[in-house]
């Protein structure tokens, strides 16, 4: 006889919204795929790769189909070399904002991490990328530390959130603000305490008109076990709210990050590092060798699940 309990859990199981995996074996494979950003027109999909352990990061894209499915990625024209990832796209879907260590004059050696951008041309091509200046990106002491930005994403007035290092000061890495006024970025502010309360916080995506943000943390309280998914409001006064933890739909003892939103304003994209077993699951070679060659091998993949399911009265 099977208890209730069991039949209560199976059938929660069964009813709770789950994730989707984004073009299993195309797009996620058994290398690390992250931070999947769709143009506002809903026809690309761009997103990160990288040689684990981030020995190299590279962004590609990946035009819809007729179907609805998403075709053979490419190379972006302007990436290749070294690390860029983390395409972030304005809400006009004319700039893409990314994170780069590439040398800001020939023969340069970064040891930092910038917020760069691009900017679509009239022909559907891209420009040449440029780098923000300070004091959006801070400039590293004399050993080429403490400099580093790694997550932008642009409001439709210009305001740019992005994590990074301390600007001044102990912590771990943090969420700030950078208001565009008179052709230029003012000096960031650090959001408040209610936001930047984890050890770690980071990849802020903004709504377009601030009302909202996505973000992950790694150390809060109510935290799975590694980093996590957040959702905040803003109340009509202006002021930051609670952050809301996104519920194991989304967030495993595993790594889940880089969350974006899809054009339709409520589908959340954010990268997992979900595997084929778990803790308690004991693993045979033959188990082992065939999952690491699946899409599930622990590294990252894109996923998808309506937010709608997670948040009471998103939207509304």
């Amino acid at each position: 006889m099977i208890r209730l309990p069991i039949l209560l859990a199976v059938a929660a199981a069964v009813g709770s919204p789950q994730p989707k995996m984004v073009e299993p074996g195309l797009i996620s494979t058994n290398a690390n795929e992250f931070g999947g950003s769709i143009t506002p027109d809903g026809k690309e999909l761009w997103y990160s790769s990288s040689v684990q352990h981030f020995y190299m990061e590279t962004i590609f894209y990946s035009r819809r189909l007729p179907n609805g499915h998403w075709g053979p990625p490419k190379l972006a024209p302007f990436s290749g070399r070294g690390h860029d990832f983390d395409p972030v796209f304005s809400p006009d879907g004319r700039r893409m904002l990314f994170i780069s260590d590439r040398p800001i004059h020939p023969g340069e050696k970064k040891r930092d991490y910038d917020i760069w951008y691009v900017d679509r041309q009239s022909g559907g091509g891209w420009g040449q990328p440029q780098r923000f200046p300070a004091p959006l990106n801070s400039v590293p002491d004399a050993n080429g530390e403490g400099g580093r930005e790694e997550f932008a994403s642009i409001a439709a007035d210009g305001t740019i959130y992005f994590a990074g290092d301390p600007r001044s000061g102990p912590g771990g890495m943090a969420i700030y603000r950078s208001r565009f006024s008179n052709g230029r970025y003012e000096t960031p502010e650090r959001l408040p305490d209610i936001i930047n309360a984890g050890q770690f916080v980071g990849e802020p995506v903004i709504a377009a008109d601030q009302s909202f943000m996505l973000f992950s943390a790694f150390g809060l309280p109510d935290g799975a076990g590694n980093w996590d998914i957040y959702f905040a409001r803003r109340g009509a006064d202006g002021q930051w709210q609670a952050p809301q933890h996104l519920g194991p739909a989304v967030n495993t003892p595993e790594r889940d990050y880089s969350p974006r939103l899809e054009p339709d304003g409520h589908t959340l994209v954010f990268t997992s590092e979900r595997f084929f077993g778990d803790n308690k699951l004991r693993l045979d070679f033959k188990t082992i060798r065939r999952g690491l060659a699946s899409a599930l091998s622990g590294q990252g993949n894109i996923y998808t699940i309506d937010l709608r399911s997670l948040v009471p009265d998103f939207g509304r």
